[in-house]
């Protein structure tokens, strides 16, 4: 749980480096490492377990292999880097005084494109030696003009400038003189300047005198406590030009028990590694002493970041532990910082927990010191605004699995396609959870065919609704594991949902909980496939094993996303047209069952792309061959009862409902032109309004079970150009109005329908169920029932999408239909 939560946490980087120009352009291998020995860089560096792991965890960022990252890297532009690399990240404390040989780094202010808060760590031994090199200047003759100007440098930046930073780590050791002779100082200084001076062409210099680095922190210190600012400190490992012993944080003793210093704050750097624990004891015994976690996190292993985290937590109050990632060169270097700090801490807490050492809220606030408050606090920064939403108040947060970048906010709408908003997995989502994403209200009067808003819809241009995510649908896309899908709900701006198909079809559900009754409901799925070249996959029969041998691949795929995504799938098969197949799942809840049918179209799809292949639901893709369908297979259900094992008379109303309503459901159940020209005699299509015992040929078919009894009733007459929800919503609504009017159910029909005599078909009232779609949407605007399922809002919308389309296909030849709609459904 921590890691979920700890993913919604801000984070202050107070120790981070500048981003260069093109960074794609220097190898992953040149930036992981402390050494600059090009041997160890080209030939060892790549075998040690940062760098591999680093591969695969750009690799999830940049979605692709890991293989391939170092050429995606060279290829995404540096503005695309850091918006994928900076997420979450509240403030860079920037120590701009590190500038790799021969490379441009970008400003300050490049940065503040990207991150909230930007601010200066001033790296004194680089910029003070910028003043003993210009030789130009004579203030800089004397230590005491070059102290005046590194003051009045900070003083007049004070603004940017947040903290001060010495590597003397690098240069002489953290073996500091707390005390100075000015003279002596004066005088080391002299012979410096002098020898400057009398060179032609000087290097650039490089302060190396351990009389002048120690008397420049206690100067320093000095600045820092007039500003209150701190002073960080390089410590434990780096390169070759150090030795490891001199970075040892103990050797700052002498410093920190100087009286006049114990209220300057001090920061140890880089978790001080190996010295860890010896970081940890300072920050314990003094008051004025920091520890920051970064460098050997991540450049360590797994364990051994464990274990260096760890043992600063041994002592180190958390009020004293900060976070970096020593960022270097490129905007990843932060990401991979942030990700393992924080996988890291979690793993740390969560044994707490389970020791009974720490609760969930005290692990929660302990991150939230450690990764922003106490820099927070420190640095004097903005304080960052963010919302950490609980498991207990909202499934999203342990719903959103790992390893999710993007979550795709789908809805399906009148037109019956499916569309997707996509949001950012951790921020943004969290904020849209709050306060939902604006979405123009205008969607809900679309044709399928072209984004043209019709005419006589209801709607305009200049309304929209609220899509506020339903996060108990999220699921990881198996075909697409960066992403994550979540059904919606779409909220007027009141708070109601008079466009919203899934609210549609709940209230209808809630109607039949009040009778006491659950619903069970399960959609076929029939779909054909086509390859690249448009072509059906096969030219195969029902069944026929060749269809399974030639598609093997699709198929174990797509069994294994369905399973992936917890669907309960029941069967799948080859059908009778050419490419088709059929996938069936068992019964779920009314509501789950709708849900489940836009998961599986969108996997459907997915895996047929990845395989090379397309899917395509249209109703009737062929002349002359079988259709497709999506039928809908409904049970009524009282506590664990099966009602309809036997047809009492409250399942018979019911199916009565049903079919006394059914001209009209057609409207929303065969949704297209083309839902017709599979409704024909003789198809198994339902193409009259009656019902059977297990007759494939009948609307209504009542399915039996091996011992004779029943099991559920299977509605026909619906396909997949349907918005599952709206199906759902209409049908429920005609069965309710069936068992509150007791309508009487008409005598089954044995056989094909179309065969029956006018009498026999007068007597069980077998009548042709409407052959066109405006035919379908004149019985449904008739039909004050199904209206009010819908709503008149809704309603409304909804006929003027079909109207439109009817109108303008009604006579489109079959293959100009498929082609034209094929992408659609």
């Amino acid at each position: 749980m921590l890691h979920e939560l700890f993913a919604f946490l801000p984070v202050v980087d107070q120790h981070v480096h500048n981003v260069i120009e093109n960074p794609g352009q220097i190898p992953l291998h040149h930036i992981l490492a402390e050494t600059s020995d090009p041997t160890v860089l080209a030939d060892h560096v790549p075998h040690t377990l940062c760098y591999l792991r680093t591969l695969h965890d750009l690799a999830s960022l940049f979605t692709c292999g890991a293989d391939e990252v170092e050429t995606v890297r060279q290829s995404i532009p540096v503005e695309q880097l850091a918006m994928l690399s900076y997420v979450n990240v509240h403030a860079l404390l920037i120590d701009d005084g590190y500038q790799p040989r021969g490379l441009v780094n970008y400003p300050l202010e490049w940065h503040t494109q990207y991150v909230p808060v930007v601010k200066r760590i001033y790296r004194i031994e680089v910029e003070v030696s910028k003043f003993i090199d210009d030789v130009s200047n004579p203030a800089y003759d004397t230590i005491d003009g070059v102290r005046a100007a590194f003051e009045a440098a900070v003083r007049a930046d004070h603004g940017s400038i947040v903290g001060l930073k010495s590597v003397a780590c690098y240069r002489t050791g953290l073996s500091i003189q707390p005390t100075y002779d000015i003279a002596a100082v004066a005088a080391v200084y002299a012979t410096i300047r002098a020898d400057i001076k009398a060179q032609v062409d000087p290097p650039p210099f490089r302060l190396m005198q351990k009389t002048l680095i120690d008397y420049l922190i206690i100067v320093a210190l000095e600045l820092a406590l007039e500003l209150d600012i701190p002073l960080q400190f390089h410590t434990g490992f780096g390169d070759t030009d150090m030795q490891l012993e001199w970075g040892n944080p103990t050797l700052l003793k002498p410093l920190l028990d100087m009286p006049q210093f114990q209220r300057a704050k001090i920061v140890l750097l880089h978790s001080s590694y190996p010295y860890s624990r010896e970081a940890g004891y300072l920050a314990s015994v003094y008051p004025h002493v920091y520890v920051d976690m970064g460098l050997a996190v991540p450049r360590l292993s797994l364990e051994g970041m464990k274990s260096t985290v760890g043992q600063l937590l041994e002592l180190c109050p958390i009020s004293k532990l900060l976070f970096s990632s020593d960022g270097t060169i490129t905007p990843e270097t932060t990401f991979i910082g942030v990700k393992w700090a924080k996988f890291v801490l979690a793993e740390l807490l969560q044994e707490c927990i389970t020791a009974n050492e720490l609760t969930v809220d005290q692990a929660l606030a302990s991150a939230k010191k450690i990764f922003f408050e106490n820099a927070v606090a420190l640095y004097h920064l903005p304080v960052p605004v963010y919302s950490i939403i609980m498991p207990s108040d909202a499934p999203s947060v342990v719903g959103v699995p790992g390893g999710v970048k993007v979550v795709r906010l789908v809805w399906c709408g009148n037109d019956g396609v499916l569309r997707a908003k996509c949001v950012q997995a951790h921020r943004a989502f969290t904020r849209v959870q709050r306060e939902g994403l604006a979405l123009t209200s205008a969607v809900q009067g679309l044709m399928a065919y072209a984004d043209i808003l019709v005419p006589n819809c209801g709607l305009t241009s200049s309304e929209d609704l609220w899509v506020m995510p339903d996060v108990s649908t999220i699921i990881q896309l198996p075909h697409h594991p960066k992403h994550a899908m979540t059904l919606v709900h779409l909220k007027d701006r009141d708070g109601g949902t008079s466009l919203c198909p899934r609210s549609t079809a709940h209230r209808q559900v809630e109607r039949l909980k009040e009778l006491g009754l659950d619903v069970y409901c399960g959609f076929e799925n029939e779909f054909n496939l086509y390859t690249a070249q448009n072509e059906p996959v096969d030219s195969t029969s029902y069944c026929q094993t060749l269809a399974i041998n030639q598609s093997a691949t699709f198929l174990d795929d797509l069994v294994e996303a369905i399973a992936d995504i917890g669907a309960p799938l029941w069967l799948v098969h080859p059908e009778a047209c050419v490419g088709q197949f059929e996938v069936t799942l068992t019964k779920l809840l009314a509501m789950e069952a709708a849900d489940m049918q836009l998961y599986l179209r969108e996997i459907i799809k997915g895996v047929a792309f990845q395989n090379g292949y397309q899917a395509c639901f249209l109703p009737k893709p062929f002349e002359m061959q079988a259709g497709n369908g999506a039928h809908l297979h409904l049970s009524l259900w009282r506590g664990h009862d099966n009602l309809t094992t036997d047809l009492p008379p409250l399942v018979k109303h019911f199916m009565a409902g049903i079919l006394a309503h059914l001209d009209g459901i057609l409207a929303v159940s065969c949704a297209t032109v083309n839902s017709y020209a599979r409704l024909a005699p003789g198809c198994w299509a339902g193409a009259y309004n009656c019902w059977g015992v297990d007759n494939k040929e009948a609307a209504i078919r009542v399915c039996t079970t091996h011992d004779g009894g029943y099991s559920n009733i299977e509605l026909k007459t619906v396909d997949g150009t349907a918005t599952p929800h709206l199906v759902l919503a209409v049908v429920l609504a005609a069965g309710l109005d069936g068992i509150h009017r007791e309508l009487e159910l008409a005598e089954p029909v044995h056989g094909d329908p179309h065969a029956l005599s006018d009498l026999e078909k007068a007597r069980c009232k077998v009548t042709r169920l409407p052959t066109t779609l405006g035919a379908a949407l004149d019985a449904f605007e008739a039909d004050q029932v199904l209206v009010d399922a819908l709503g008149a809002r809704q309603a409304q919308a909804y006929v003027a999408v079909k109207r439109a389309h009817f109108l303008q296909f009604q006579s489109t030849p079959l293959p100009e239909f498929v082609q034209t709609f094929r992408t659609k459904f």
